[in-house]
């Protein structure tokens, strides 16, 4: 496969990147939950949106560096691939919703329907209002998304260019939502199902995919990364848009905003980040390592002070912010660890017997 990268080896520079992009979605609900929303004007309301695209380019581009020479299209390989996302994903995800629900049972429990789809998360792919958990909608679109990713590796392995027409396929739902199927003149509030279904955001995760078949191109302008970065943000944050969040993804706008987002993942890929401070990148590996559990567990933590601490917003923002820090490191270390390590035991302890079975 011409061009495609060979290498499993882990990129820090997107790690930091994610871990970047679930910070800057934590500032946007804490400002949301204080001061209202924000104009689309306001950076914070980009990353919002945008934040999650981010998500989704690092998710194809991770799971491409790491599967695309080692995904093997038997029913044990493709069985190994998809019990391992479940076990970096689902466990988290049903302990935030346990506590989601904890905290708001003083409202009355939700319907059985509901609890059992957030049990199964395959339907908020579907339809993300079913999600009892703020920002679960994204990581029901994943679970679709890891779906599929066996199916795109194969097109990838067989022909790169199927996987080229695949991308136009997967591209023209966006195009369709971006302008005729979300309508402009409603708040986005009003049609977050619409935006936020799989189909409308699956060309961010195949775009990252496609980045995974590459070897970094840009690696000899590496000195010079680091400025086209902050160019590429300066750019995205003053990029002219006002008005409600719903401009933020129709028309060029978002046309526009998607590609300076996507070429920010590519050079970041592609930069590398030695020449930081090694305090930096200490917080940005921590960002980084517990960035899932930001991402869930912020809106929670927040939900559960409002019920005890009646306070100033500065004082409830740097209570969540705090909370959300220390109880994601716990989450990271002492709960995803656990059962990440544990599924790559299972899968080994699996292979293994199988080994020792075909030797008879």
């Amino acid at each position: 496969m011409t061009g495609t990268n060979t290498s499993a080896k882990r990129n820090i520079s997107i790690d930091y990147l994610r871990g970047l992009a679930a910070t800057g979605i934590l500032c946007y609900h804490m400002y949301l939950f204080n001061f209202g929303e924000a104009d689309s004007s306001s950076i914070l309301a980009k990353i919002k949106i945008y934040g999650v695209a981010i998500f989704y380019v690092i998710s194809g581009l991770t799971l491409s560096l790491v599967y695309l020479n080692k995904l093997q299209f038997n029913k044990a390989s493709i069985g190994d691939f998809y019990f391992k996302r479940a076990v970096r994903v689902i466990p988290l995800l049903w302990l935030a919703t346990i506590l989601q629900v904890l905290i708001d049972s003083n409202h009355g429990w939700p319907p059985l329907k509901k609890i059992a789809t957030n049990v199964t998360v395959f339907y908020g792919s579907f339809k993300p209002s079913t999600f009892l958990v703020g920002g679960a909608w994204s990581i029901g679109n994943e679970i679709l998304f890891y779906l599929l990713f066996p199916l795109l590796v194969w097109l990838i392995v067989k022909n790169i260019k199927l996987f080229y027409l695949a991308l136009l396929i997967i591209a023209a739902p966006f195009f369709y939502y971006t302008f005729k199927g979300l309508n402009p003149a409603v708040t986005l509030g009003h049609q977050w199902d619409t935006y936020a279904n799989s189909f409308d955001q699956f060309i961010y995760f195949a775009i990252g995919i496609l980045f995974g078949t590459f070897q970094p191109a840009l690696v000899k302008f590496k000195n010079y990364l680091p400025v086209f970065i902050i160019i590429l943000v300066l750019l995205f944050t003053y990029y002219p848009v006002t008005g409600e969040p719903i401009q933020l993804v129709v028309g060029p706008t978002r046309i526009a905003l998607s590609l300076l987002t996507v070429a920010v993942c590519y050079l970041f890929y592609n930069c590398d980040f030695e020449f930081l401070p090694g305090f930096i990148k200490v917080i940005l590996k921590f960002l980084a390592e517990c960035s899932y559990s930001i991402y869930l567990l912020h809106q929670i933590i927040y939900a559960g002070l409002q019920r005890f601490v009646h306070s100033t917003p500065v004082v409830m923002i740097t209570l969540t912010v705090t909370l959300t820090l220390i109880l994601s490191y716990i989450s990271y270390n002492y709960f995803e660890l656990f059962f990440m390590n544990w599924g790559k035991r299972y899968v080994q302890k699996k292979r293994a017997d199988k080994l020792v079975a075909s030797s008879f």
